[in-house]
C-alpha cells in the first residue's frame, strides 16, 4: 500500500463503526467484497494505533474476525507492552490450508511500510491463534528498524526475547514460565556457543549451518541481560524505556549502534553501548556465561 492510499484510508476511519471489544474499533469500508479492514487499537489514556487488514486471500465473514479479533488482542498487547508504533501497521492476511499449526510462517516488512504478512490456518481456534508465538514475534519486529542481514541476531534476539514479554501480556503464560523457557533455550543451545569467536561472527556462521534457534535465543541474551542491568543500576526496564524510544527515534534510527546509543540516552547511561561493545568483542562462550 502506497502513502497516499493509507492517507485515504485513515480517512475513513470517520465512517467506522464502534465494535463490542472496548480495546479496538473495527473499521470497514462500505464495498462488500472489499480486501482492506481497519482498526484503531485504543488503550485507555493512550494514542491509537491504526491497523490496516490486507485480504491477499479469500476469507469468509467468520474467519476474518476470528483473524481481526486474534490480531487485535495481540496488536493490544503489544502496545502494552512496548507501547504505541508511530505509524499505522499492516497486517497481509494469506490462507495456508492443511498446516498443522495457526501460523506456520510470516515475516515482516520494514520499508516504506510496516507490516507482518501472516500465512494462516484459519481451521484452528482463536485461542489456539493466542497461544502461538508467531504473531508477538513478528509484530515485535516492527519495534526497531531493520539492522541489515549481517545483525540478523540482534534483530531475531529482541524478537525472541520480547515475544515472551507480548505473551504474559496476553495472559498466555506466566512470567515464571517464560522465565523457565528461556532459561532452558539457553542452556540447550550453549555448547554451540563455545568458541573464542566473536558473538556476531559465530552467530552468522549458525545463521549459515541454518541453526536458526541456536541464533535466536543466543541473541537473546543480549536484551536479557540489557535488562538485567537498566534493573541493576537505575530500576528501570528495557520495557519503561521502550515507549519514549518509539516515539523518538524509531523511524531516525538505522543500525544496532543507532540503538544502543538512543538506549543510553533515554536512560542516562552507556549501559547499551558497554553491552553491544562487549558482545563484538569478547569470546562468544564468554559473552553467554551467566
Amino acid at each position: 500500500m502506497n502513502i497516499p492510499t493509507v492517507l485515504v484510508l485513515s480517512l475513513l476511519l470517520l465512517f467506522c463503526r464502534a465494535a463490542e471489544r472496548t480495546d479496538a474499533i473495527q473499521c470497514f469500508l462500505p464495498a462488500e467484497n472489499v480486501a482492506i479492514s481497519i482498526s484503531e487499537i485504543e488503550r485507555e489514556g493512550e494514542s491509537k494505533m491504526v491497523v490496516y487488514f490486507h485480504w491477499e486471500d479469500k476469507f469468509n465473514r467468520e474467519e476474518k474476525n476470528k483473524l481481526k479479533s486474534w490480531l487485535n488482542k495481540v496488536t493490544a498487547a503489544v502496545a502494552g507492552t512496548l507501547g504505541n508504533y508511530p505509524f499505522p501497521v499492516n497486517y497481509y492476511m494469506y490462507r495456508k490450508n492443511g498446516s498443522r499449526e495457526p501460523v506456520p510462517w510470516a515475516h515482516t516488512e520494514r520499508g516504506e511500510v510496516q507490516g507482518v504478512n501472516f500465512y494462516v490456518n484459519p481451521g484452528f481456534s482463536e485461542k489456539e491463534f493466542l497461544h502461538d508465538w508467531t504473531a508477538p514475534h513478528e509484530i515485535s519486529h516492527l519495534a526497531l528498524p531493520f539492522p541489515g542481514r549481517e545483525n540478523a541476531w540482534f534483530s531475531e534476539g529482541f524478537a525472541t526475547y520480547m515475544q515472551g514479554k507480548i505473551l504474559i501480556e496476553l495472559g498466555e503464560f506466566s512470567p515464571e514460565e517464560i522465565d523457565k523457557k528461556m532459561e532452558t533455550k539457553i542452556g540447550k543451545f550453549q555448547a554451540d556457543y563455545r568458541s573464542d569467536l566473536p558473538f556476531p561472527v559465530l552467530a552468522g556462521e549458525l545463521k549459515s549451518r541454518h541453526k536458526y534457534p541456536q541464533m535466536y535465543w543466543g541473541g537473546a541474551t543480549f536484551f536479557k541481560k540489557l535488562d538485567e542491568l537498566l534493573m541493576e543500576k537505575h530500576q528501570t526496564s528495557l520495557l519503561e524505556i521502550m515507549p519514549e524510544y518509539l516515539q523518538c527515534c524509531r523511524l531516525k534510527d538505522r543500525s544496532p549502534e543507532d540503538i544502543v546509543h538512543s538506549i543510553d540516552r533515554i536512560s542516562g547511561d552507556t549501559i547499551a553501548s558497554y553491552l553491544w561493545h562487549q558482545y563484538l568483542t569478547a569470546p562468544a562462550g564468554e559473552t553467554l556465561k551467566p
